[in-house]
């Protein structure tokens, strides 16, 4: 399993033993055993494990709580994760913390050498697609504009006026249950626009 939240702010876990600095936390391992003979909806045990990749702190939680197994028997639900994470930090499982899952963001452009005034669409790639909010789009320190994610993508119609290479980057901000990311700098050509001059010429001739 790939899920990983970061807490807004660094906890310390285990201060009376050997105290470390959770930052974020892996979903490591989930198992959800039912009890037999066909039991009801509600009956079973979720057993949810999160380990810091860089601490190597691990939290193991089991569960009975009728609300978490209705969300995780629901497997189409979106907020089954969230769920989970709210329960372990109610119960003081987990350290206590704005839990937020990361993202990255990734950039393409429609092309990567235009004609300045020519129009290129930027689009950025949000991962999950589930994330929500808004890209910023930047050339250098200059901001280009700002578009809405829709399933996570957003896009965003641009041009330059002169001459020389831009590099690019979108910026997602994050939102409530997710963390901001950036994406690597995209770099686009522009070539200067083509000018015609028409020169009249006069002729003489002398007889």
């Amino acid at each position: 399993m790939s899920l990983v939240f970061e807490l807004a702010t660094p906890v310390v876990v285990d201060p009376l033993s050997t105290p470390r600095t959770v930052s974020r936390l892996a979903l490591t391992g989930i198992k959800f055993t039912t009890t037999p003979d066909l039991a009801p909806l509600g009956s079973g045990e979720l057993k949810v494990t999160l380990t810091d990749p860089d601490s190597g702190y691990q939290a193991e939680c089991s569960y009975t709580d009728a609300t978490v197994l209705e969300a995780w028997e629901d497997a189409f639900a979106s907020t089954v994760v969230t769920t989970i994470f709210n329960k372990l930090v109610a119960d003081k499982k987990l350290p206590a913390g704005s839990i937020v899952e990361s993202t990255s963001t990734a950039l393409e452009a429609s092309a990567d050498s235009v004609t300045a005034g020519d129009a290129v669409t930027l689009t950025a790639t949000v991962t999950p697609s589930t994330a929500t909010g808004s890209v910023t789009f930047s050339s250098g320190s200059t901001a280009l504009g700002t578009a809405t994610l829709s399933s996570g993508t957003a896009n965003l119609s641009t041009s330059f006026s002169t001459a020389g290479t831009e590099s690019i980057t979108a910026v997602y901000a994050g939102a409530t249950g997710f963390a901001s990311s950036t994406s690597s700098a995209t770099s686009i050509t522009i070539a200067a626009a083509s000018t015609t001059s028409t020169s009249a010429s006069s002729t003489s001739s002398a007889s």
